[in-house]
């Protein structure tokens, strides 16, 4: 997605297909279009094109005036709009994820049978190839949030102390689990209602802090305002039954876990509900045969 605005603080949402994205931006009032991942917004940002996604009820007027206001507070602080974006996205259990992808696409690229869609992504055929697989759901979670395949952890509180002055002002760091090119927060869909909250308290303090320094972008309300989060998160979420019970064999399990193993790992995902990857009999199965099959030690 661009760079949307909720109040007077830029956004960058990276939306991770089939984590809720949709829902989230409808919360957070962003731009609805769109699965940009990190490598592509830190390429426009470089670039200076970075798209500036306003609220679709701001005429034409008040979005040039909304894109200036941003360029004057980049110039202050002297900050790109890169740095000075809150930038924040869910993760989801892969295994469950990869469930929700299915049901959803299954007619849209003929998975076929779910045990079809899990040999695709073992032997990364079709979509999941590197050399055919053009679509937004080839990328793992680890690449929609990194530049590269690897967990990128090079975070430093006193780094970004010294960069970014506007969010020093707060009085706190970025959450333990930021990591990725110094994202503000990333939570996890399992938790939603709950970690919505987080980030929308985040967001209102960074935004009164702007606003306190005479940075004013503009007057509407923060979108969420009037919106219950537990129940627009309820009343979004369609009944889901358990996503163990789509995988039959083992080899299903696994094929998920070789195709996702930076996501389990990064982001300490077991397969059974609720797990962390070491608590789980049936992944520490997977990680055993991935090593073999690797020949790691």
């Amino acid at each position: 997605m661009p760079l949307g605005i909720v109040k007077h603080l830029p956004i960058f949402f990276a939306h991770i297909p089939k984590t809720a994205g949709t829902t989230i931006k409808e919360y957070f009032g962003l731009p609805l279009e769109g699965h940009m991942t990190m490598q592509d917004f830190l390429i426009a940002a470089r670039t200076g094109k970075i798209e500036s996604g306003i609220n679709p009820d701001k005429t034409e007027e008040q979005i040039t005036d909304s894109i200036v206001k941003i360029n004057k507070l980049s110039k202050l602080t002297d900050l790109s709009a890169f740095d000075m974006a809150f930038k924040f996205s869910f993760v989801r259990n892969p295994w469950d994820r990869a469930v929700s992808m299915y049901e959803f696409h299954k007619d849209d690229f003929d998975f076929g049978t779910f045990e079809n869609f899990t040999n695709s992504l073992l032997h990364k055929e079709g979509i999941f190839s590197e050399e055919t697989g053009g679509t937004t759901l080839r990328p793992t979670q680890t690449q929609y949030l990194s530049l590269s395949d690897d967990y990128i952890n090079s975070y430093s509180p006193e780094e970004e102390k010294i960069k970014n002055p506007v969010r020093t002002l707060k009085g706190r760091h970025p959450p333990k689990n930021s990591g990725h090119l110094c994202y503000d927060y990333i939570g996890r869909f399992e938790n939603i209602g709950r970690e919505v909250f987080v980030v929308r308290e985040l967001i209102k303090e960074l935004s009164n802090k702007i606003e306190s320094l005479g940075h004013n972008i503009n007057d509407k309300k923060f979108p969420w305002e009037g919106k219950d989060r537990l129940g627009f998160f309820r009343k979004n979420k369609k009944k889901k039954s358990d996503y163990t019970g789509h995988y039959k064999s083992f080899e299903q399990v696994y094929a998920v876990f070789d195709y996702y193993y930076n996501d389990v790992v990064n982001f300490n995902y077991g397969f059974s509900p609720g797990t962390s990857y070491n608590k789980c009999y049936t992944t520490i199965r997977c990680f055993k045969q991935y090593k073999e099959k690797n020949d790691i030690l």
